[in-house]
């Protein structure tokens, strides 16, 4: 059960608008900021999601954290900045730059192959991104299509960041599969390095 356009979150700062998208674990919804008028993204996990239980909402709450804190450290164009972090008992809820024009991936789905400018300009755009993340000793881990977006100018923007390796953080530990299974090789499996498939330590170049 989704959110109820209008609904109010955050203290009341912020009025839901309506759903973007939904993922394995969360809902994303477009909202806007009442106190500072502007659109944003908010990524919600409630309590009452089937399958979520307390030891779940422990865990997402980890990965919420994390993508808070580091997102927080990076004001980037080609990162989705982190505006607000609500470590609620029954509703965790993360809000974000808002990008408009979507995804890689619904970009790929609409128009098929692109052309080689376009290519080598959303490349480029993507590891400019990279780069800022891995000065901060981070590696995305979860790169893919549907986590590069596109803003308003449709330049192409980093997202999600709640898999990251982050030195000393707690991304070290293991993470729930589906059905609660645990696993080391956090990931899209499609995605993912050789060495992260292969549960290996990775560096920057495995993102």
């Amino acid at each position: 059960m989704t959110l109820p356009i209008g609904k109010l979150i955050f203290n009341d700062d912020y009025r839901i608008e309506g759903l973007i998208g939904e993922g394995g674990f969360a809902e994303v919804y477009k909202a806007t900021d009442l106190t500072l008028g502007r659109v944003c993204a908010v990524k919600v996990l409630r309590r009452d999601r089937d399958g979520v239980g307390s030891s779940d909402m422990h865990q997402y709450a980890t990965m919420f954290g994390q993508e808070a804190r580091l997102g927080a450290k990076i004001n980037d164009t080609n990162v989705i900045q982190v505006y607000r972090f609500n470590p609620g008992e029954e509703m965790l809820v993360l809000a974000m730059e808002y990008a408009p024009q979507g995804s890689l991936a619904d970009k790929l789905s609409k128009s098929g192959i692109l052309s080689v400018a376009e290519t080598l300009r959303i490349a480029t755009e993507i590891a400019c991104g990279l780069a800022v993340i891995h000065a901060l000793d981070a590696v995305h881990r979860d790169l893919k299509p549907s986590n590069i977006l596109f803003d308003a100018q449709g330049r192409a923007k980093v997202a999600d960041l709640g898999l990251a390796q982050v030195r000393g953080g707690a991304s070290g530990v293991s993470l729930f599969g589906e059905s609660g299974v645990r696993f080391k090789r956090v990931g899209t499996p499609e995605y993912m390095s050789p060495e992260q498939e292969a549960g290996a330590p990775i560096v920057a170049s495995s993102s």
